[in-house]
């Protein structure tokens, strides 16, 4: 590994790194605005100037790489009179609407400037301006205005996306951000909102949280998305008990910077007016411990035969741990159904998005509650008497319970846990009220086997509980052995079988690619060979003609 000297610092760092990276290995920031780990390099911000030995001009530390005995200075004064220089140009038509600017408080220019600007302007004409809050699709607004033509929005949907999206129009001084729409280009891609994270400036808002309320007023929760099985590593910014807004966190293993739209916008439902509020016996309000005592008698009462549990696959490995439990005390089944088809609006695609919209497949797997078509047979046959039915409101069970709705519906124990209104609680004889993944805590176990913490964002309203201290409670009266003082004590029970699956997982993914590394590798030789055969042909039709000619 290089050894480099940063700021009279020495360290050695990995190889590969640019020198924006290194600095951040020892704690040293390097302004930038242009600059993104995971864009291509353009170096035209100019902030993130530095002074390396022997170069006399400074250099851009995005774009220079480190090497062995590099000797780098980064807050000399002429370093800190480049900085002040490039703050004064980008600031020259940059409107000062900080106070009513959606960025304030967590904008990079607004940062930098105060650390690194001069604190004045010298600038005394009309500053440029163009025609504000124009809607970029149907997510975002653009402020031209306070643009700094940094470009990352455009190489983010040319480079992650993969989709020709922006684009820079005009020159010089006119140079202005511009959507690309009609003839097959598309504004409303399935990762809009990522753009108004990576814009340093405030130029690309969120229509979504534009004007609701100050950053600095949110509370952060660390959690996991929960509409899919990739298991997106995302913060929950919430304020008096309602979600403002969904950010990503960055994890190199899942999601890297970026999370798409589904996961950003979909969490309306946590406030929807249809949640449940309170336990209900035959449609009339009851308490806890009678809801709790009539749903243990009826899975008790119908014979192991003629109960089944049905949950939900956004289950958390905790909960799906009690769900199992309770199954095994009843001697009946515990499964879930096979999914149905997918939204084509949300097909699986080469970055985030998975076919599996659910968030907990694998854990449920992994603790033998998987897929059964017979149990959705037995329902359609009528031989049903009493059902646990876990969560139906979730996209993937209620399309998988579609088929056999209205054998469900008739169902004469229907019991059902969730934590919002469906056909089924309204059919059920027993609701018990469960939260949304941002009210509680567990586990999720994603696609790849990877076992990730989701944590309570807030306290659920009304007499809703914790879908986990439903279930111990309910394993306590049906008698299954599962007195666990918290969530940490059921995972350290499974955590082992976790893990398993977790290694199996990685190694048929190794298998697959390996799999198809060999055929793109046979693919590539035969095309070869091909091409070979067709040259070797021509070359030898070309001699019988010259012979012909002859």
């Amino acid at each position: 590994m290089p050894k480099i000297t940063i700021d009279g610092i020495e360290c050695e760092v990995a190889d590969g790194l640019n020198v924006i990276e290194a600095a951040k290995t020892i704690g040293i920031h390097i302004p930038h605005f242009c600059y993104h780990p995971a864009l291509s390099l353009v170096g035209q911000c100019r902030m993130c100037l530095i002074e390396m030995d022997p170069i006399p001009k400074l250099q851009t530390a995005c774009s220079t790489f480190v090497k062995d005995g590099l000797v780098i200075r980064t807050n000399t004064e002429k370093v800190k009179a480049a900085r002040k220089a490039i703050m004064e140009f980008l600031l020259i038509n940059h409107p000062l609407d900080c106070p009513e600017c959606d960025q304030a408080g967590e904008c990079s220019l607004q940062d930098t400037a105060f650390e690194f600007g001069q604190g004045f302007s010298r600038f005394e004409e009309e500053k440029r301006t163009y025609s504000r809050d124009i809607p970029v699709g149907e997510k975002l607004i653009r402020i031209q205005d306070r643009c700094i033509h940094c470009t990352r929005c455009i190489r983010f949907f040319r480079e992650i996306v993969q989709q020709e999206v922006m684009t820079y129009q005009w020159r010089g001084n006119n140079t202005a951000m511009t959507p690309l729409e009609g003839d097959g280009h598309n504004l409303d891609t399935n990762y809009s909102g990522n753009m108004h994270e990576v814009c340093p400036c405030g130029a690309l808002t969120s229509k979504d949280f534009r004007f609701k309320t100050r950053p600095w007023n949110l509370n952060p929760t660390e959690s996991i998305c929960p509409l899919c099985s990739t298991g997106c590593n995302i913060q929950i910014d919430d304020k008096q008990r309602t979600i403002y807004r969904i950010k990503p966190r960055v994890n190199m293993d899942v999601n890297t910077w970026w999370i798409c739209d589904i996961g950003r916008y979909g969490y309306k439902f946590v406030h929807s007016e249809n949640r449940i509020a309170e336990p209900r016996l035959k449609g009339q309000a009851a308490d806890w411990k009678k809801a709790l005592d009539t749903a243990a008698d009826l899975l008790k009462a119908s014979g192991r035969e003629s109960t089944a549990i049905i949950c939900s696959a956004d289950a958390t490995n905790e909960e799906a741990l009690l769900v199992k439990k309770i199954a095994d005390a009843l001697g009946c089944a515990a499964a879930t159904l096979p999914a149905a088809g997918t939204d084509p609006l949300e097909m699986e695609d080469h970055l985030l998005l998975r076919a599996d919209k659910a968030a907990n497949t694998q854990g449920l797997k992994a603790l033998g509650i998987v897929p059964n078509p017979e149990l959705a047979a037995k329902i359609s046959g009528g031989s049903i008497k009493t059902l646990l039915l876990i969560n139906p409101f979730t996209c993937q069970l209620s399309a998988a319970l579609e088929p056999v709705k209205d054998a469900v519906l008739k169902i004469p124990n229907l019991i059902v846990m969730d934590h919002s209104e469906t056909e089924y609680s309204q059919a059920a004889s027993v609701v018990l009220p469960g939260v949304t993944w941002a009210e509680k805590n567990g586990t999720f176990t994603n696609y790849k086997g990877l076992v990730q913490r989701i944590n309570q964002a807030f306290a659920p309203k009304g007499k809703a509980r914790e879908d986990f201290d439903i279930l111990c409670a309910l394993a306590a009266v049906t008698g299954a052995d599962a007195s666990f003082a918290s969530h940490i004590d059921a995972y350290n029970e499974i955590r082992d079988d976790l893990l398993k699956i977790e290694g199996q997982i990685k190694k048929d993914i190794e298998a697959k690619e390996k799999a198809a590394k060999e055929a793109a590798e046979k693919a590539a030789k035969d095309a070869a060979a091909k091409a070979e055969a067709e040259k070797a042909a021509a070359e030898t039709k070309e001699q019988e003609t010259e012979k012909k000619e002859d």
